[in-house]
């Protein structure tokens, strides 16, 4: 009798959360950008019995739901935190990495043989066309691999970058791994975002410069200029996590 009193109890408590979520849902008008995320949230679909008919309807329906849930941004924070208290590596995407380094995760498992191929394929006939250079940019998991957690998969582009250069030719192509390598343990990447620095595209001019027989930047001869110091970028919006300290932009 207890475990049907406590299962009626369970039920109950349930349904009556789900109800009063699905008032404050009604009550509250939607939202159409989220801050903390950096974007636009999903819309209410419109309804068609041809789109509910392929799933389309439910699909967008169920998008929307989850972008306009009452109260999401501290549901995914009380969530973001409960992955990091059970020690998770990554959270919605991003490995929380040391030195407060918030990496995007590239999963290997992600890119085919037939993928890779057929964009090298595309790629070659560019730079045939335009007689042109490639400089194709290693992302942060690449470079800053002592700030990846133990054990962490991650893309291996530099697999890539050797078919690449094989593909156009080594008159066509730009080595600027090996000049991001070797200032790694610089500030080149943001530490919120997944784009590199100033400082970080500095040392990419400079090997366009050397790929190009031209004299290299000094850069004692430029002046940094901190222009804010409050920078968040795309990986902190995604990641959920909410307190690791701004990025500065220099220029």
């Amino acid at each position: 009798m207890d475990e049907k009193r406590n299962a009626l109890l369970t039920v109950g408590l349930v349904c009556a959360v789900l109800f009063v979520l699905g008032v404050a849902d009604l009550c509250n008008s939607d939202r159409v950008y989220s801050e903390s995320e950096n974007r636009v949230l999903a819309s209410r679909p419109v309804f068609s019995w041809e789109s509910l008919l392929s799933g389309k309807y439910g699909d967008a329906y169920e998008e929307y739901m989850s972008d306009q849930f009452t109260g999401r941004d501290k549901w995914v924070g009380i969530k973001t935190r409960a992955d990091i208290l059970f020690r998770k590596k990554e959270v919605n995407g991003v490995y929380l990495g040391s030195d407060h380094y918030l990496i995007g995760v590239s999963d290997p498992e992600e890119y085919t043989q037939q993928m890779e191929d057929s964009r090298i394929v595309s790629l070659k006939k560019l730079v045939n066309r335009w007689d042109a250079k490639v400089m194709l940019v290693p992302t942060a998991d690449n470079i800053l691999t002592d700030k990846l957690p133990a054990f962490a998969p991650c893309y291996d582009e530099t697999r890539l970058l050797a078919k690449v250069k094989e593909s156009v030719g080594e008159e066509h192509y730009i080595d600027v791994y090996s000049a991001l390598q070797e200032h790694a343990g610089e500030p080149i990447y943001y530490r919120t975002d997944h784009h590199w620095t100033s400082l970080g595209a500095f040392y990419g001019a400079n090997a366009i410069f050397e790929a190009m027989s031209l004299d290299p930047l000094d850069l004692d001869d430029y002046q940094k200029t901190t222009v804010t110091d409050q920078f968040f970028g795309t990986t902190f919006s995604t990641s959920g996590v909410r307190w690791v300290a701004p990025d500065s932009i220099d220029t």
